[in-house]
């Protein structure tokens, strides 16, 4: 999801709760609405752009061209997080930050935490680092690549 998207939710999220504070309750949608200075249909169609929900049939062929007919209901199991999808995302979270102590530079561990951890933007960033915000992008998309190529080889 793009930066600028997660900030529009963030930015709606954060007056919808403003207004329930104010409230002291839920907020209805129509109190939303209001609040946000638009009419309810027009918010209604914000709140689920903003929510970034896809509804796909179970019924949806995904196989590729060659292969046998494979439909999404036969490869989803339950959303609940079994012990083994737990185990696995601890161990994937354990290799990256490894990776990232062992071969990221104090330089790129920083940029990395204030983007993805503190959630700054590329200008924020600049500022926190004194450099431009197009060098902060370089450095990120060098970062991202570096990071990458190494996960890949730690799997192989």
């Amino acid at each position: 999801v793009p930066r600028s998207v997660r900030s529009k939710v963030k930015n709606l999220e954060n007056k919808i709760t403003e207004l329930e504070t104010k409230l002291g309750r839920q907020a209805k949608t129509e109190e939303i609405a209001e609040y946000l200075g638009m009419d309810v249909e027009k918010y209604i169609k914000y709140a689920e752009a903003a929510s970034n929900k896809v509804f796909v049939s179970l019924d949806t062929d995904i196989s590729k061209e060659d292969d046998e007919s494979l439909h999404l209901w036969e490869i989803i199991s339950s959303n609940d997080d079994t012990p083994d999808k737990i185990v696995e995302e601890k161990q994937l979270k354990e290799i990256l930050s490894e990776i990232i102590s062992k071969h990221l530079d104090e330089r790129e561990r920083l940029l990395i935490s204030l983007y993805y951890y503190e959630e700054l933007n590329m200008k924020e960033i600049a500022e926190i680092m004194g450099i431009t915000e197009s060098r902060v992008s370089q450095l990120h998309t060098k970062i991202m690549l570096k990071l990458k190529n190494l996960i890949l080889k730690y799997l192989e």
